[in-house]
């Protein structure tokens, strides 16, 4: 038998500060579809399995609602395994993970969001089918606020220019930079990015393409696309990428719920 104990405040140390951003979930969530088809399983370190409504995932984790009948009973830090499965498949994705949210999600259900602990494993299981599960959400971009303060540094030949995110996906980021800042790139299109996510002092990094620029008063919003293939891509940095984004998600998800309830 669970029994619900509290999150400690340490618990919670790598989550992100809440903010409320006024962009809204359209700008870092793409709408699901058939996630009736499926089949979503916790087992715990007893090896008893909750079945749960599938909600999203990606390379990084994954989210699920438990109804009340059928809800596990964990809290934030339990490590357990998780099994994703199409119903019209014979085998799903079965990986461990540890639990980094757990909250009331209405009066009848829990939602859970799980952290995948290893994404090799994650990898070698993941077929053609499968992978167009995990990959649902790669487009999504989410908004930095300023008080969160991500840097950033552009380099093309001997040159750098350090900057601050104002957005960032899977596959990209934009950058406000200064009129003066932005003449610097007039003509660049290659270009190296190095991004500091607060990862216990882990830089990514990888190659990238300057795509667009709009004009603003003063200033210059740039965008820039990562190029995810090749030994200089930002593929070997997806992971890390995306547990951000995954986390930054939760943060909004539950300002808007206190929004909706308010």
């Amino acid at each position: 038998m669970f029994f619900r104990r509290k999150p400690k405040s340490s618990e919670k140390a790598n989550e992100l500060p809440d903010t409320l951003p006024d962009n809204k979930r359209k700008h870092y969530r793409r709408e699901q579809t058939s996630q009736d088809s499926i089949e979503f399983k916790v087992r715990n370190s007893d090896n008893v399995e909750f079945l749960g409504d599938f909600v999203d995932a990606s390379i990084g984790g994954a989210a699920a609602r438990f109804t009340l009948a059928n809800e596990p009973g964990l809290s934030i830090g339990d490590v357990v395994e998780v099994c994703i499965k199409a119903q019209n498949q014979e085998t799903g994705i079965v990986t461990p993970a540890k639990v980094v949210y757990v909250e009331p999600g209405g009066d009848q259900h829990w939602r859970y969001a799980f952290e995948f602990t290893s994404v090799g494993n994650l990898y070698a299981q993941m077929d053609e089918f499968h992978a167009q599960i995990f990959n649902r959400r790669r487009d999504r971009r989410i908004l930095i606020p300023p008080e969160q303060a991500i840097r950033a540094k552009i380099l093309w030949g001997e040159n750098s220019m350090d900057c601050k995110l104002h957005d960032l996906s899977i596959g990209g980021m934009s950058t406000v930079l200064a009129d003066e800042k932005a003449q610097r790139l007039e003509g660049i299109e290659r270009v190296r990015v190095q991004i500091d996510l607060h990862l216990n002092g882990q830089i990514i990094e990888g190659a990238a393409f300057l795509r667009h620029r709009k004009t603003l008063p003063g200033r210059v919003l740039l965008g820039v696309e990562f190029k995810l293939e090749g030994e200089n891509g930002f593929r070997a940095s997806q992971a890390e990428l995306d547990r951000f984004i995954t986390a930054r998600r939760i943060v909004i998800e539950r300002w808007e719920r206190a929004i909706r309830s308010a």
